[in-house]
């Protein structure tokens, strides 16, 4: 695949107040659209909360948006919930951002937090069949840290 061989589609958005600030790349090549608050926010320490970005997509079947947090968020001691955004909503966007310092933190209007993905759904059916006529493999049932550190 070259840098020619990109898929494309659109992806309607629709503002759902004034203040809205619609995704947006910062560089073309960049594989997120952007997600920036509509408003100052102050978050208190450990604090959580969901934050409203004020518009709504229209992403195709097939699709479906995932938010991720921006490292610069993680860098400054906050953390954003990973989200997915099924091709059937139509709703408000939101964030789910929370304050991991001891100290408060001031967000202000036009602060990218998190960034949006889009990709395709893959076409998986689910089989039920008994456990013993699953596979076995060298890690069995080894789960979380059962590689070690």
């Amino acid at each position: 695949m070259t840098g020619s061989d990109t898929i494309g589609f659109e992806v309607r958005v629709a503002p759902l107040s004034p203040h809205a600030i619609l995704p947006h790349k910062a560089h073309a090549t960049d594989a997120g659209f952007d997600l920036a608050i509509p408003a100052e926010q102050r978050l208190e320490p450990h604090e959580q909360r969901m934050i409203d970005l004020e518009f709504a997509l229209e992403i195709p079947p097939g699709w479906y948006g995932q938010v991720l947090g921006r490292s610069s968020v993680f860098q400054r001691g906050m953390s954003i919930h990973p989200g997915v955004i099924d091709a059937d909503y139509r709703g408000s966007i939101r964030l789910l951002v929370r304050n991991e310092q001891p100290v408060p933190q001031h967000l202000q209007r036009g602060e990218r937090l998190a960034q949006l993905m889009f990709l395709p759904v893959p076409g998986v059916t689910l089989t039920a069949v008994a456990p013993e006529a699953l596979s076995t493999t060298a890690r069995g049932h080894g789960g979380i840290g059962s590689t070690g550190r």
